[in-house]
């Protein structure tokens, strides 16, 4: 028993560096993003291009572009932080390049931790505000990075899980388990919990992690516990599957 319980106080170190220091590229997990849809007061036109500004005031008076491009598709653009070192700010403006003409927009800000914005379209300029009361519509490009990161961690935590189980020579229902309990945490994370996240990145990894590790312990010791599963055990496997996946991230977000 103390074996584990050095297992589990060094994975809480190793974690809490990784928070402390790496924050940004903690994991393959849901980033900030902003999504524009428009709306059109006139003909519609067809959109080229875009950019998005990151302001230091609200006048935006000083501003470099975001680092992330601007994608664009039919009458949505989006963009998010998706590499350490690209963050959004307080004030955002938004530039559109059309096939007839060049549009800006008014100074805006970002509450939501997926923010949704609606567009309008005038002659002469853009009107941006943030869509408060409706939930995020998911974007196709952020659908696929939703996925990849599902499969990722699955396929990261049933491997390491199936060394847990050679090793402390476990009945191989429990990989079953470690599976169904990351085919449900997992696209809840990606998929609702951002729904109700307005915070920062690094709070919302904590939240994620947190609540990834509690429903996968109590998932597991509920459905293992028949088959010698402890709940310090389940706690110890789900904290180190966790933490796995997480450096895992970490690798693929600093070689990608």
């Amino acid at each position: 028993m103390k074996r584990y319980f050095k297992i589990f106080y060094t994975s809480i170190f190793l974690l809490v560096i990784l928070i402390s220091v790496e924050p940004a590229k903690a994991d393959v997990a849901p980033k900030p993003s902003v999504e524009f849809t428009f709306e059109y007061s006139d003909e519609k036109v067809s959109i080229i291009s875009g950019d998005l500004l990151v302001c230091s005031d609200p006048a935006c008076a000083e501003y470099e572009n975001f680092r992330n491009d601007l994608q664009c598709e039919n009458e949505h653009c989006w963009t998010w932080a998706s590499r350490p070192g690209v963050s959004f700010a307080e004030y955002h403006k938004l530039v559109i390049i059309f096939d007839n003409r060049v549009l800006e927009s008014n100074v805006f800000g970002k509450q939501n931790f997926q923010a949704s914005y609606d567009v309008l379209i005038r002659d002469d300029s853009l009107v941006v505000s943030e869509n408060l009361s409706e939930g995020r519509r998911h974007n196709p490009l952020f659908v696929i990075l939703a996925m990849s990161a599902i499969l990722l961690t699955v396929f990261v935590e049933v491997i390491a899980a199936s060394i847990y189980i050679i090793v402390n020579k476990t009945r191989w229902k429990l990989l079953l388990n470690v599976f169904l309990a990351n085919l449900l945490s997992v696209p809840f994370i990606w998929f609702v919990l951002v729904e109700f996240i307005s915070w920062g990145e690094a709070d919302f990894f904590v939240a994620a992690e947190s609540f990834a590790v509690l429903f996968e312990t109590t998932f597991l010791y509920y459905t293992s516990r028949k088959i010698g599963i402890s709940f310090r055990q389940a706690l110890l496997l789900s904290f180190i599957l966790n933490l796995i996946s997480i450096l895992v991230g970490s690798w693929v977000i600093f070689v990608f």
